[in-house]
């Protein structure tokens, strides 16, 4: 193992559940060399987020943290107490027992409002729905085997709390999660759960118990020091986005795109079916219809969905400047400079169209979560992406495309997002042969870290010249599949995905947190 390798973790788990790569950094301090291969290990890694866990003891770790951007995002505290001195008085008439797998609802519930005060919620980059996901699966795992037991107690019939018990070693026991519903707050209940753990791990030869709680967590705090818990350690959580983003898009592409939009087929027959599907969905939408497209660049989409027939406010956003600046030769509509997870809009958008921008950008998930956010409940999303990663290509490179998309994989990700998938099939459907045919004809010249890119960019140039006779025949070919998809029939196989997903609304019958 290298030196490279030894100093940071990549973190699989936290990856999938938040939607962009993430490691953590190995140890306690740095120095300025191991920051240094740090900082390679993770652009090797082509992280979006780095934890590092920080002695704040060593002056020099902190400095050199914070001269590297990395932010203070929690004060851990570590608490310990031996067993059996002195147990918690419990003079609460809560009757305490083990969890079962029966009450996984009502406890993944009080999860998803319990932990607050955590760093995925302090660091304000992570969706607010995933940070909840994060302990409703956490307690979750530990009722069905992380944890040697889960206790729980009831009020009117339904859990109000719980408190995970772990093992570290025989003679070691740690708690693990302890959470309690707002309206069984300050009603002793978290003292009774604490009571039941320590009291399961004298009966099982523990003796000594530690805890972690936040530093801006004063009642969790007061409640572990009652109960006969020291502070044994504070440790710092530092959060590192990366100053510089990897490019999601060339530029120069915009340019060379308007010569050719209007007559290439493929962006003839993609309108052609996003006005035949969006038309539709209109039709359900009373008076004048909010029409938000998400990534924009010059405008061809645009053009389209401002000519559907009925009225209609349709507004254009991209991150480049370049785009915008042709959007505004071909379309009069508003159009916004902005990143979609800061969109300057306090009206939410009746339909939301993102054509194929998501495989651009390496935070897919968050930001699905961020288009849910522009919707208002059974809002319309209507999504189109390159299909299957086998078919890959220069273009793809080119393009500065992070994947390509298998059906599960982009209906799982929008369910994950809080989406309903109502419609989600293949098109460009003649194309997959011929893309078979090219790419057995023409091996590819690159990889996707982007191998001798001079080459790349001149083979992805000659994709977009229009070939007279042959850009004629796709283009009445592919005309057939705007009316069929138009109608939510699915085609069997394409080179690429549309989806339409309505927003899911999740209802909670209770209001609790700890």
């Amino acid at each position: 193992m290298t030196a490279e390798q030894s100093s940071g973790l990549f973190l699989p788990w936290d990856t999938d559940l938040f939607g962009v790569r993430i490691g953590r950094v190995a140890g306690e301090r740095l120095t300025e060399p191991l920051a240094a291969e740090i900082d390679r290990w993770a652009e090797r890694e082509r992280l979006a987020c780095l934890y590092f866990l920080a002695d704040p003891s060593d002056a020099r770790t902190v400095r050199i943290a914070e001269a590297r951007s990395y932010r203070l995002v929690d004060e851990r505290v570590t608490l310990a107490r031996s067993l059996p001195a002195g147990l918690v008085p419990d003079e609460s008439t809560w009757g305490v027992r083990p969890a079962t797998l029966a009450d996984s609802d009502s406890l993944k519930a009080i999860a998803r409002l319990a932990h607050t005060d955590s760093r995925f919620f302090a660091d304000g980059r992570f969706p607010r729905e995933r940070a909840a996901d994060l302990y409703a699966t956490w307690i979750e795992k530990s009722l069905k085997g992380d944890a040697a037991i889960v206790f729980t107690a009831e009020m009117n019939g339904r859990s109000a709390g719980y408190v995970s018990c772990h093992w570290d070693s025989a003679e070691e026991g740690r708690i693990g999660l302890v959470g309690v519903a707002a309206e069984a707050r300050g009603m002793g209940l978290a003292t009774a759960l604490l009571r039941a753990a320590l009291d399961w791990f004298e009966k099982a030869g523990v003796r000594r118990v530690s805890v972690v709680t936040q530093g801006r967590n004063a009642g969790a705090l007061r409640l572990y020091t009652r109960c006969g818990f020291s502070i044994v350690s504070i440790r710092h959580w530092y959060h590192r986005w990366p100053d510089r983003a990897a490019p999601t898009y060339a530029p120069l592409f915009f340019r060379r795109l308007v010569e050719v939009e209007d007559r290439h087929f493929w962006f003839v027959a993609r309108n052609r079916l996003l006005r035949s599907l969006v038309s539709r969905l209109l039709e359900s939408v009373p008076g004048r219809a909010r029409i938000l497209e998400v990534g924009c660049g010059n405008g061809n989409v645009l053009r389209t969905l401002g000519t559907l027939g009925r009225p209609a406010l349709v507004v254009g956003m991209d991150l480049f400047v370049e785009g915008l600046h042709l959007a505004r030769r071909r379309v009069s509509s508003p159009l916004v400079l902005a990143h979609v997870e800061k969109r300057p809009f306090s009206r939410p958008f009746d339909l939301v169209g993102c054509f194929d921008v998501l495989e651009h950008l390496e935070n897919d998930e968050e930001i699905l979560w961020s288009l849910r956010a522009a919707l208002p409940p059974a809002g319309a999303l209507v999504l189109t992406v390159p299909a299957h990663p086998w078919l890959w290509s220069d273009f793809d490179t080119a393009s500065h495309h992070r994947r390509r998309y298998e059906e599960g994989e982009l209906r799982a990700k929008l369910l994950r997002a809080g989406f309903d998938v109502e419609f989600l099939s293949p098109f460009m459907t003649l194309l997959l042969p011929l893309a078979l045919l090219v790419r057995r004809l023409r091996p590819q010249v690159s990889s996707r870290d982007g191998l001798d890119l001079e080459m790349v960019y001149r083979r992805a140039s000659r994709d977009l010249r229009v070939v007279p006779i042959l850009n004629g025949l796709l283009k009445a070919a592919l005309a057939l599949e705007a009316a069929w998809i138009g109608a939510r029939r699915r085609l069997p196989f394409g080179t690429s995905f549309v989806a339409v997903a309505r927003r899911r609304e999740r209802y909670l019958t209770t209001a609790i947190g700890r």
